[in-house]
């Protein structure tokens, strides 16, 4: 019964530690960002496997598949010469005696004795750090060997149970893993950036390239035009100041959609008066504005809106083939029923006097229509579209609910 006892205060003892590298764990996964993170989550990771498994030293390197260059990552327990880093790597160097020795799954436990039997620097850099023995646990991806944890075990008499041994096993699955997800991090970031630059591309091609063209052509034959005809010259001089200013409207859009945080920032009117601005230096539409002042709303809602307003003007500018336009966004009086403080209600409209379409037409989906829905269903707002053939369309927003303390927005 006394074995039983101290049996299980031992595997309740590894337990704990397993619960408490889990969690240590977990905070490292959610600090990482990429790779360049992983070295900071190395110190923290090290000091925590140290204080669970009572290493004297420990070293994690990692190595990849056509690079000689070895990572090294150490930290000792106690105070005290810094272990010498370079001998590590030199030990551990492609067909080295310890190299050789790493196995997928397979711990390596070697005496201080077989360490002292091998050749230079490996029996000085361990030895010197007054080993009882080395484990070294490879981390491995599928059968070949990536990198390898090991630690130096200083206590005399210290061996390491089955169960030790296993929650090592653990450990250096874990560090793989670790290390994967920093590299999936790093590929998906490259990936958004490159299709976020050849968007860009694409947009200042087919909307400030162009205009910029345009201006630039009005300007080049505006002396002449002012020799020859200067009404005629003062109409090119309109031209071109609506296209500069078209022109700079979609640059600030495209740095908007740079930075996110912009737009919350950014009062809602500025941003649809833009947007519309925008609009108009690509397909040359009138635009009528009408917009209210409007309480500050939550930023979901705030950014939603935009992102709404922002999808029906490009419907417009695609397929509507309208002559005019109108857009306004205003408060709404409360209900009765709406009486709470910090209660608020707007209302967007969009419409114009286009080609229109059926609404009962399934394939209109593609118009951007339910992304729209599915912004405003995420803000519980009521969003209705009202088209008829050759009619137009009219897009309406309302929503209600807290709105922020501080002036309304202008």
């Amino acid at each position: 019964l006394t074995g039983e006892m101290a049996e299980r205060a031992v595997l309740e003892g590894l337990l704990h530690k397993r619960i408490q590298w889990m969690a240590t764990l977990a905070v490292a996964r959610q600090r990482i960002k990429g790779s360049v993170d992983l070295p900071a989550a190395y110190e923290s990771l090290s000091l925590e496997i140290l204080q669970l498994l009572d290493a004297g030293t420990l070293f994690l390197l990692r190595w990849h598949e056509g690079e000689e260059q070895v990572e090294f990552h150490c930290r000792p327990v106690h105070q005290g010469p810094e272990p010498d880093s370079d001998a590590i790597r030199t030990s551990f160097q492609e067909y080295g005696p310890l190299r050789q020795k790493l196995e997928p799954g397979k711990l390596v436990v070697l005496t201080a004795d077989e360490v002292n039997a091998m050749p230079e620097p490996i029996c000085a850099c361990f030895m010197g750090s007054g080993m009882q023995s080395l484990l070294l646990a490879p981390l491995a991806a599928g059968d070949l060997v990536t990198g390898v944890l090991g630690m130096v075990l200083s206590l005399p008499g210290q061996e390491l149970s089955a169960a030790q041994k296993e929650l090592i096993s653990k450990i250096t699955i874990d560090l793989y893993s670790l290390e994967q997800e920093a590299r999936y991090l790093d590929q998906s970031r490259a990936l958004v950036a490159s299709e976020e630059r050849n968007r860009l591309a694409r947009d200042l091609h087919d909307s400030v390239t162009q205009v910029l063209f345009s201006a630039s052509l009005v300007a080049e034959v505006l002396p002449k035009i002012w020799q020859r005809n200067p009404e005629r010259a003062l109409e090119s001089l309109e031209e071109l100041r609506r296209l500069t200013r078209g022109a700079l409207a979609e640059m600030r859009t495209m740095l908007l959609e740079l930075r996110p945080a912009a737009v919350a920032k950014s009062p809602l009117p500025e941003l649809l008066a833009q947007l519309t601005e925008a609009t108009t230096s690509r397909v040359q539409l009138p635009f009528r504005l009408f917009i209210e002042k409007t309480p500050p709303l939550p930023r979901d809602v705030h950014f939603a809106v935009y992102r709404i307003a922002q999808e029906a003007l490009n419907n417009v500018t695609k397929h509507a083939r309208a002559g005019q336009v109108t857009l306004s966004f205003r408060t709404l009086p409360l209900m009765p029923q709406q009486t709470a403080e910090n209660v608020g209600c707007v209302r967007l409209v969009i419409e114009d006097d286009g080609v229109g379409f059926a609404p009962e037409d399934k394939g209109i989906e593609h118009l951007g229509l339910g992304i729209m829905r599915e912004r405003a269903a995420d803000i519980a707002a009521e969003l209705e579209i009202d088209s008829r053939i050759g009619q137009g369309t009219r897009v309406i927003l309302n929503w209600c609910g807290s709105v922020e303390d501080g002036e309304k927005e202008s």
